[in-house]
């Protein structure tokens, strides 16, 4: 076989490894935006087609984190300590969005901390902050479970008792201040794992 024929088999066997590698870098490519928009679509909401549709991918990735921090920042909060206090299409929405009602404990009232002794008649949360702004409503609390105690964080928009925004976050800390749920959203947020794992839970 002369040097002209070898050459033109090995630039044909080059054509049809490009060639190849085209193609899987193009079905990976398929398959990562089908992933993404999988995650994205994931809401966590349950049949209320009215109510905002959050998106798991912003909350988990903290896209929309730095634009509610700067809300916090810049609108005064009104605190509270009674959870009668929560307004009440944020209650709405909060109910919805989990299985048990969001039950919520006041400070220093009595609540399911884990399920060892499980009684159906005690909150599975116990509040530890809320502050109330015209556009802004920010939550900390204790959640009870079976491991144990975890404590989590919620920030919500608003405009005209509509939802437009929501964040959820866990905290190793018990947060019972802005200032300091603030501090530790900032210190945490570009952390991996540092706010929130691959699941939104709270």
């Amino acid at each position: 076989m002369n040097k002209i024929s070898k050459l033109s088999i090995v630039k044909k066997k080059n054509k049809i490894k490009i060639l190849f590698f085209t193609i899987l870098i193009s079905l990976c490519s398929v398959s990562w935006i089908q992933e993404e928009q999988q995650i994205k679509g994931n809401n966590f909401l349950i049949n209320e087609p009215d109510t905002f549709q959050f998106d798991t991918f912003v909350i988990l990735l903290n896209k929309n984190l730095d634009y509610l921090i700067k809300c916090l920042e810049n609108g005064g909060l009104k605190e509270s300590k009674n959870i009668d206090d929560i307004p009440f299409f944020i209650r709405d929405a909060l109910n919805n969005w989990t299985d048990d009602n969001f039950s919520i404990a006041n400070p220093n009232e009595e609540w399911q901390s884990t399920d060892i002794i499980f009684d159906t008649t005690l909150p599975n949360r116990n509040l530890l902050y809320m502050g109330i702004g015209e556009n802004i409503f920010l939550i900390s609390y204790y959640l009870g479970g079976n491991i144990g105690t975890s404590r989590h964080i919620l920030i919500i928009k608003h405009e005209n008792e509509k939802i437009t925004d929501f964040w959820c976050g866990s905290s190793l800390e018990s947060l019972d201040k802005k200032l300091e749920i603030l501090e530790y959203i900032r210190n945490n947020k570009d952390k991996p794992w540092g706010l929130n794992t691959n699941m939104i839970y709270f």
